[in-house]
């Protein structure tokens, strides 16, 4: 698997990130295993050896996280690695020394190395590696054990973080916060970001329109302002041929639009009570939806208090405008928390997949059978969002970063790619071939869409 490559800065572009497996490169004096650290295996002489890392050696879309983590065939101590492991970039080229820590999980062969501030991007509110940046640590054959055991060469570790751009698009002036949906439509080509207007006068839905080379010519309000009820926030917006769908969240509404040939929005169906037996007579703290041949799913649950909560995933035929309980919660789903949708056809069945709290639930529309399920510590306040491209991969955005999982199976879901570092908590897919373009925005940040791609 292979993947464009882009710069992490300007405006336009995608950046890029790579899907791989790590390689295993030689270190200094060696060889290292195949899909191992550098050198294992390869420093000669009877000091510390490294055996594995964080990120991997020859990695080549490495997270941004600013801690690296160093792991030994025998227990270290960071005060024998003072000034003994030191670091570069392909953007600073020249060898600087690196602090070193104990790990936090206290494991005695591991080495904690926050990379120095030269070497990080401090723009952010938070210090983080460098997009589409190769980093080089070097441990110095002088480091030693316990014993004074020490090695005959250099030990090194390689690495290149993913490429992305983080301001594709500023659309911060007509969203200035609070954006709670985000989507591509293929058939306009064009992005539709859902937010708060200026002065939280209501939400509205920006049209941005793509030129022939998919960058934004031009950006306009399609829908909107329109007020959100009991607060500003509307926490998800989902797209099928034709049709947006919005989750109102604190309007406890779901608002659907007719997209036209042009790109332009008509507000075509708007419900809140349902002719349905409580507690599922009414839209209480919606937070998500998502459409599949014919059927819109929706997903509520609050985060905080003591609200109605849907009895499960809801479902309205759209065509007869009949609803349903479409999957009970009842021993699948805890209680507290929102129910995140996302759908797709894999092997030519379809599937909704619903994230609660740490677990991401596949369920077989067909039968409505769990099929799978992955628990992902962690999760569950970060509202995420759900993807499902054409081929069946599922993507998981969080503000902290993207996943993209294969789910094939009954024993858990296999992670392809994670992009940690990035605030991925809505994103939009658009499909070109083997490359997927990823644009990502702030869940409840600022209209500022960022773009990075993969080609699998």
């Amino acid at each position: 698997m292979t993947a464009g490559q882009g710069g992490s800065g300007g405006s336009g572009g995608d950046g890029g990130a790579v899907v791989s497996s790590a390689t295993g490169l030689g270190g200094t004096g060696g060889a290292g295993g195949a899909g191992g650290a550098a050198g294992e295996g390869g420093a000669g002489g009877n000091g510390p050896k490294l055996v594995s890392s964080s990120p991997k050696h020859g990695d080549l879309q490495a997270p941004l996280g600013r801690f690296i983590s160093l792991y030994f065939d025998r227990p270290v101590s960071s005060a024998f690695a003072s000034g003994k492991i030191r670091a570069h970039s392909s953007k600073q080229p020249m060898d600087v020394f690196a602090q070193v820590l104990p790990c936090d999980d206290f494991d005695p062969a591991c080495l904690s190395v926050p990379l120095p501030k030269s070497l990080v991007d401090n723009q952010e509110f938070f210090a983080q590696l460098f997009g589409d940046t190769e980093y080089t640590l070097t441990v110095d054959k002088s480091f030693q054990d316990s014993d004074g055991n020490v090695n005959l060469v250099d030990q090194q570790l390689t690495f290149k973080t993913f490429g992305f751009n983080p301001k594709f698009h500023d659309d911060s002036t007509a969203v200035p916060y609070e954006v709670g949906g985000l989507e591509y439509a293929p058939e306009v080509k064009s992005l539709y970001l859902l937010g708060v207007a200026p002065n939280y006068t209501g939400h509205v839905i920006r049209r941005l329109e793509f030129d022939a080379n998919f960058n934004v010519a031009s950006a306009s309000t399609a829908a909107g302002p329109v007020a959100g009820g009991g607060g500003p926030y509307a926490y998800g917006m989902s797209h099928e041929t034709g049709k947006l769908h919005v989750a109102w969240t604190y309007a406890n509404t779901v608002r659907s639009y007719a997209l036209d040939p042009s790109g332009g929005l008509t507000l075509s169906d708007s419900f809140s009570q349902l002719p349905l037996a409580p507690p599922n007579h009414f839209l209480d703290q919606v937070v998500s939806t998502t459409a599949h041949q014919g059927k819109l799913y929706i997903g509520g649950g609050y985060y905080f208090g003591n609200g109605t909560e849907l009895s499960g995933v809801l479902a309205l035929e759209q065509n007869t405008k009949s609803f349903s309980v479409w999957k009970a919660k009842a021993g699948l789903f805890d209680k507290q928390g929102g129910v995140h949708l996302g759908s797709g056809t894999i092997a030519n069945d379809g599937f909704v997949f619903v994230a609660q709290k740490d677990t991401i639930f596949k369920i077989r529309v067909s039968d409505k059978v769990v099929v799978n399920q992955h628990v992902e510590p962690g999760n569950w306040f970060d509202a995420p969002q759900l993807r499902v491209d054409s081929t069946g991969r599922l993507w998981f955005g969080t503000n902290s970063g993207l996943t993209v999982y294969d789910t094939a199976g009954n024993a858990g879901f296999k992670k392809l790619v994670s992009l940690a570092g990035i605030p991925t908590g809505r994103i939009a897919l658009r499909e070109d071939g083997t490359k997927v373009h990823v644009y990502y925005a702030q869940f409840r940040g600022a209209g500022v869409i960022g773009a990075t791609s993969l080609s699998f």
